[in-house]
């Protein structure tokens, strides 16, 4: 009887590490597939994070698509074009959605070997944001970072100097949020940079000038009134009291569109001829120069205005590239617009002017605007922004940048290649089955021998009949 039970024990026990030392490995492998030295999940030869700062010089093209409608792969297939960027906006702080669509916005720009444009627009005041979020944010960065390989641009709530986002004219507020996220993103998300971008500044202050008010909004003029006068007007610097600093800022930027030209007003310098009446001709072609003029800081600037050349002093005496988020406007509910290809042909042509790009080797991206929406200068109306939508403007898109030698479209970072994780992930679970049959179908062939061994132990002894 002793025997049996030892012989009990012993198939037990190598019942046990037969399932023990498959553990790992065994038979539960191939429901998870093996992480690799960077921890990434099925994938063999991880990409390295890029940082922006290596990205190679040149300059990029990227749309904003609506992404409620419209995916990467799409755009690509519209237009012919593989972008160098993908930009998307994101209400912030990141919620948990919000943090599933900007990693897909990321796995989808990678797998083509594009960069990300992460536009975040607050959606509580800015004094109440915190440092909590900025580190979420930085974390969400790193870890898609670390799995896709692509680099990100942080263009933290932009056009900051303007009146039609709940965010505009806070200068001090918007300083100090813009550094918090600035510093949690530097330091947790190494393949990131922080994209400094208000609206050019035609029009400022956007309103009517206004002088100090009681209270709190005392702070506020104090920070805007740059000339001294006591006022906020036209005649204030627009972009100096919302610059965040040096370290904050990796890449500057500006909103420049075309939403038309400026109707003539009266001529009041003979030395400057070209002055305007602050109203706007919508669906009607660029002025010749008006891209150059912008960038030079003269386009639609009222008398007493600085002169501010944006991209010079905020870009390249700083030794930071220059962003350029645009499109040009098309009304279609227009009877006496301009063809929607030529206007949209001629902006295109403008921006990428090589003569411009010779005198402006700091403009490094360019982001078009793939939209339909309302927009005031046209009465509300409905117009089109987009490029991709249409054939004829996707060939203007395709014959400007094949005839702009400097430009760099996709793959600008190494390419996320899903098919081999998904390879992979393949190949660990058929291995793995296997490998839990013979486990499972030795474990079983042990058990019976436990339960007869059992059986014949427990078994009461026959009597011998006489």
């Amino acid at each position: 009887m002793t025997a049996v039970w030892a012989a009990i024990r012993s198939s037990l026990a190598m019942a046990l590490a037969l399932l023990v030392t498959q553990g790992a490995g065994g038979p539960f492998a191939w429901a998870v597939p093996p992480a690799n030295e960077s921890g990434v999940v099925g994938r063999q030869s991880p990409v390295q994070p890029l940082a922006p700062t290596e990205l190679e010089d040149g300059r990029y093209f990227g749309p904003e698509l609506d992404w409620s409608g419209a995916d990467a792969a799409g755009y690509v297939d519209q237009t012919g074009v593989t972008p160098s960027f993908f930009s998307r906006p994101f209400s912030y702080p990141l919620q948990e959605a919000l943090v599933r669509d900007l990693r897909d916005t990321a796995l989808q720009a990678a797998t083509l070997g594009s960069a990300v444009v992460v536009t975040l627009e607050p959606s509580k005041p800015l004094a109440e944001l915190t440092e909590n979020d900025a580190t979420d944010l930085a974390g969400v960065l790193e870890l898609a970072g670390e799995e896709y390989g692509t680099a990100f641009f942080v263009r933290f709530a932009p056009e900051m100097n303007g009146t039609w986002y709940e965010w505009g004219q806070q200068p001090e507020d918007y300083v100090s949020a813009f550094q918090t996220v600035a510093s949690a993103v530097h330091a947790g998300a190494p393949s990131a940079a922080m994209l400094w971008a208000p609206s050019y500044a035609a029009g400022y202050p956007f309103t009517e000038s206004y002088g100090a008010l009681e209270g709190s909004e005392d702070a506020k003029i104090q920070a805007l009134d740059t000339n001294g006068n006591g006022l906020v007007e036209t005649g204030d610097d627009p972009y100096r009291p919302y610059y965040p600093g040096d370290d904050a800022v990796d890449w500057v930027g500006l909103s420049m569109y075309h939403y038309g030209s400026y109707e003539p007003g009266a001529i009041a310098d003979i030395d400057d001829p070209r002055e305007y009446s602050g109203a706007i001709i919508t669906s009607v072609l660029p002025e010749q120069d008006k891209f150059r003029r912008q960038l030079e800081g003269t386009y639609g600037m009222p008398p007493g205005a600085p002169t501010i050349d944006f991209a010079k002093e905020y870009g390249a005496e700083r030794g930071q590239r220059f962003f350029v988020q645009t499109a040009a406007l098309y009304d279609p509910a227009d009877p006496d617009s301009a063809e929607e290809t030529d206007i949209k042909t001629a902006w295109l042509e403008q921006l990428f002017d090589p003569a411009i790009a010779e005198e402006y080797p700091e403009i490094g991206m360019i982001s078009w605007l793939e939209l339909v929406r309302p927009e005031p200068e046209a009465e509300g109306r409905t117009v089109d922004w987009r490029l991709g939508a249409e054939e004829a403007t996707s060939a203007a898109l395709r014959q400007t940048l094949e005839g702009a030698s400097d430009v760099l479209l996709a793959p600008v970072v190494d390419q996320y290649v899903q098919e081999e994780a998904s390879e992979t992930a393949a190949e660990v679970s058929n291995q793995g089955m296997g490998t839990t049959i013979v486990v499972w179908v030795s474990a079983a062939a042990v058990a019976l021998v436990v339960f007869w061994l059992i059986a014949m132990a427990v078994r009461p002894a026959r009597r011998r009949q006489d």
